[in-house]
């Protein structure tokens, strides 16, 4: 009961702390490209408050939460299980979504044709202008990779793990990856990738491998993400 209390709390406040960004993106006041980067900032650096407001209330450690960067060794030793999990990720994707265009074709069709937002005005951005729009691109999907992988990963599956088995805590703390993000079509998508980040993160004892295997599902999705949904 205490642990559903407390996801209440983080998941009232993680909405708290998407309002301004919310805000921004919808303003006509900023320049888009401004806009962009301004609500991207927004989201990952509150999001990062709100972790590291609970990480003190749950009085939990930061050695505890792996955070620190592993040695070169360690990324050559890691590497494949980083590349395997972005990889697994996109190929999840794509048969998640061919299988839904063909279930549900009207509702993919309204679901491409409302899909218009942060990630897709970088990817624009990036075509438009290759060298600022990669860079802020790249800085961006960073940023909000290590935002969501410090939350999720970090503050919620290692508080889960007080009360629960580690299976029990990587899963509820997947479902709660997926379920906060309020996409009720990506949910599948999330519960699968939040799976895979928090594996590689017990495997690995570092939260920058599964911050670094998010990152590279995201640039990958930006990047190819128009020729992995079913021919769009």
């Amino acid at each position: 009961m205490a642990e559903i209390k407390q996801l209440f709390f983080i998941f009232a406040f993680y909405l708290f702390a998407q309002l301004p960004a919310i805000a921004v993106w919808q303003s006509t006041f900023f320049p888009e490209k401004v806009k962009i980067l301004l609500a991207v900032a927004l989201t990952g650096l509150l999001m990062i408050l709100v972790g590291e407001d609970y990480r003190r209330k749950l009085s939990l450690n930061l050695t505890d939460l792996g955070l620190r960067f592993p040695s070169l060794a360690e990324l050559k030793k890691y590497s494949v299980m980083i590349l395997g999990c972005s990889a697994a990720g996109l190929a999840w994707f794509a048969i998640y979504f061919a299988i839904f265009h063909i279930l549900f074709p009207s509702a993919y069709a309204e679901l491409m044709k409302d899909s218009v937002g942060i990630l897709s005005s970088l990817a624009e951005w990036q075509k438009n202008s290759p060298v600022t729009g990669l860079f802020a691109l790249s800085a961006s999907l960073l940023l909000l990779a290590a935002a969501e992988e410090y939350l999720f990963r970090g503050v919620i599956y290692n508080y889960l793990l007080r009360s629960m088995s580690w299976q029990k805590a990587m899963f509820w703390s997947s479902a709660c990856f997926a379920l906060f993000h309020l996409k009720l079509t990506g949910i599948p998508i999330y519960l699968v990738g939040g799976t895979l980040y928090c594996w590689l993160y017990r495997r690995t004892g570092s939260l920058f491998t599964p911050v670094l295997a998010h990152f590279l599902y995201n640039f990958g999705l930006v990047m190819f993400g128009e020729h992995l949904v079913f021919g769009t």
